[in-house]
């Protein structure tokens, strides 16, 4: 038999709290805490299936969306960057998987793979020392592309399923 499923969430907005608190004497040049955090609306959906090859195989996939609810990034690489843009990395992420479940005698074999992928624009990188001969640094602004690949194998062996069936309870 096939199956179908449907997944859809609504994260709702928060307003600004302080994500870290830094004592006053490690300010330092931070001036009022930076690590102020304020998150907006956001919905993520996932759509996935369970479909019915044969009494022995089942095929699964799914598709999946991971957004972020940050107004605003926040973390050390802000505080590096020379540019006025945002480092915001790992912003989006968009989730696709598959895998198979095979169905044997003695037991159940399960193989999948799961592929994750973002990507974040920075602005222009802060220039390095030049003296006055060299030429001038490039304008230049980067793409940084994150994507992960995991993999799954899984067996699931029933060793004491004779000893279950002879207990009081009635086991399926």
């Amino acid at each position: 038999m096939h199956k179908f499923h449907l997944n859809l969430d609504w994260h709702a907005p928060i307003g600004a709290y302080q994500r870290i608190e830094i004592p006053e004497e490690a300010e330092g040049d931070l001036g009022e805490n930076p690590f102020q955090e304020q998150l907006k609306s956001i919905v993520n959906f996932g759509v996935g299936g369970e479909f019915y090859v044969s009494p022995s195989l089942n095929v699964i996939g799914s598709f999946s969306t991971d957004f972020s609810a940050s107004r605003a990034s926040i973390n050390l690489f802000d505080y590096v960057n020379k540019s006025s843009d945002e480092i915001n990395l790992l912003n989006d992420i968009w989730h696709l998987a598959v895998g198979v479940d095979l169905h044997r005698k003695w037991g159940n074999v399960t193989a999948g793979v799961s592929y994750a992928r973002s990507g974040s624009n920075i602005g222009e990188a802060s220039p390095p020392p030049s003296d006055q001969d060299a030429f001038p640094t490039p304008n230049i602004a980067t793409q940084i592309n994150y994507e992960r690949w995991r993999f799954i194998v899984g067996v699931e062996i029933p060793l004491l399923l004779e000893k279950v069936k002879d207990l009081p309870i009635p086991m399926k």
